[in-house]
């Protein structure tokens, strides 16, 4: 989930961060009165999930005398399809130079790097030189004489090189206990008389990790980038993604899932979904999940196959298909189903693999030996493939 600034500059503040001064305002009164209180001339700034405020003129400079309509304008106000709830009213900070520093999970190697350029500002993207860069040992974290490296490689040198390098430890350790996927600051208000400033902050927090951030929870739950099935499962804490295909898929894992989705699109047909069913799920949040494809099939014209792809040898077999009988019992679905079931080890304590399949065949769902089959049917039935 992505924080809105005042919540990731929260963050940062905590880790001893400086930040500059301001408070939330949810009405042009309140703005206006913000403004006064840090003197005069602010800096206005919507409250907004994702980039581009700026060159949305949803960043402006006020006085206390038109912080107030500015302040309605942004209100009322939409940035790619969320509403502007708030503003966040802070004094304007005046430094000689605009830095860059972030923490982050990089997708290629699994490990955090932090990255730290001294041309920052909004058009960081487009400096002529690439941030500099350092993979940070995640059993160790990062280290001053790392970070006091990492700023030397970016070009800084004399007094401003020892705060800013605490600036980044203190930003690698927030980075880690909020769960971060990613913890950016972008402009650091920096130069050699003067300690950095945190000027605007991007944070992105992993979702698997909200269950111990409840400080988040609403705030996520509240995001409008998230479609009604996607918040209802979040809500239940499952992992569930609407796409825009034919074949609707529930599936156990989410290596297994996206390598159906991959094999689905190799035969010619289109995903409808993506649904992590972990190992060790409840039969309670297994119908829920069960019910949550069925919904979609049920809602989405475009949906006119579910593919059921699971492995079992922990959860137990036996739960699965009382979870799949309930969901079906409770809302038929109303296209066809094919699927493809193993299961070994403790999953068959209860219930043998062919008992399993023999009620899941009885409740309408063609179940294929192969998984090939199954997706093959399903791509078949949608009218996709050769």
């Amino acid at each position: 989930m992505h924080l809105h600034e005042w919540a990731g500059k929260e963050l940062l503040r905590a880790a001893g961060i400086l930040v500059p001064a301001g408070r939330l305002a949810r009405t042009p009164e309140e703005a206006a009165a913000a403004c006064a209180d840090l003197g005069g001339t602010a800096v206005l700034k919507a409250q907004v999930r994702r980039g581009g405020r700026g060159r949305a003129g949803l960043i402006r400079v006020v006085t206390p005398a038109d912080a107030a309509p500015i302040a309605a304008w942004m209100l009322a106000q939409r940035h790619q399809d969320e509403p502007v709830a708030a503003v966040l009213v802070e004094e304007r900070i005046e430094a000689p130079a605009e830095w860059y520093v972030a923490a982050m999970l990089d997708d290629v190697s699994g490990r955090p790097v932090v990255l730290a350029s001294c041309a920052g500002g909004v058009d960081v993207e487009e400096a002529p030189c690439p941030p500099a860069r350092m993979a940070v040992d995640p059993r160790r974290g990062l280290r001053r004489f790392e970070a006091l490296s990492l700023w030397r490689a970016a070009g800084v040198q004399g007094a401003a090189l020892r705060e800013v390098a605490e600036v980044t430890v203190a930003l690698y350790h927030a980075f880690v206990a909020a769960d971060a996927l990613l913890l950016e600051v972008n402009p650091l208000f920096a130069g050699a008389d003067r300690l950095p400033v945190a000027g605007d902050v991007k944070a992105v927090i992993d979702d698997n990790s909200l269950f111990r951030h409840p400080q988040w929870q609403a705030d996520a739950m509240a995001d409008p980038q998230l479609r009604p099935l996607e918040r209802r499962a979040a809500a239940l804490g499952i992992t569930y993604v609407d796409l825009e295909g034919e074949i609707a898929v529930i599936s156990g894992g989410a290596g297994a899932t996206m390598a159906l989705l991959d094999a689905i699109s190799h035969y010619g047909g289109r995903p409808a979904n993506f649904l992590d069913a972990r190992g060790g799920t409840g039969p309670d949040t297994m119908q829920r999940m069960v019910d949550l494809v069925l919904e979609k099939a049920e809602i989405d014209s475009r949906v006119r196959a579910i593919l059921l792809n699971v492995t079992l040898s922990g959860t137990s077999l036996r739960n699965f298909v009382e979870a799949v009988w309930a969901a079906l019992a409770a809302r038929p679905s109303r296209v066809a189903m094919y699927g493809h079931l193993t299961a070994a080890g403790a999953a068959t304590a209860e219930m043998s693999l062919d008992e399993g399949l023999a009620i899941l065949r009885s409740l309408g769902i063609t179940m294929l030996p192969d998984l090939r089959q199954a997706v093959q049917a399903a791509v078949a039935a949608v009218g996709g493939g050769s």
